[in-house]
């Protein structure tokens, strides 16, 4: 199940049917099973997925800026995938070898 801390990596306040926008995107969040302290994301659409994933994205591009620049394309694909990871139930569609080895043809293909 997604916990808040699973979220975001930032600070992010929730509470019943909240829609929270310090992410970037919205998330709109309901309770799940309070005795755990789960929620459910709903209300994900098309958009906001595609979004979140381009947010991602630009995460992804930054922070593989610190390698080496011969190592910076095959960190932003393990480190976008891993981001993408974080919000597994809005967000996964493929396995990450599966993943990787379609992007690196991608990438590989003049």
């Amino acid at each position: 199940m997604t916990t808040a801390s699973k979220l975001s990596r930032r600070t992010v306040l929730l509470g019943a049917g909240v829609s929270v926008a310090t992410t970037g995107p919205f998330f709109h969040v309901t309770p799940a099973k309070a005795d755990k302290g789960e929620l459910v994301v709903v209300g994900w659409g098309g958009s906001r997925a595609a979004a979140m994933r381009y947010f991602l994205g630009i995460e992804a591009y930054f922070s593989a800026m610190a390698a080496p620049p011969a190592q910076q394309q095959e960190k932003r694909l393990h480190d976008w995938f891993a981001l993408t990871e974080q919000h597994p139930r809005q967000l996964h569609e493929l396995e990450r070898d599966e993943y990787l080895a379609i992007k690196r043809r991608e990438l590989a293909t003049p």
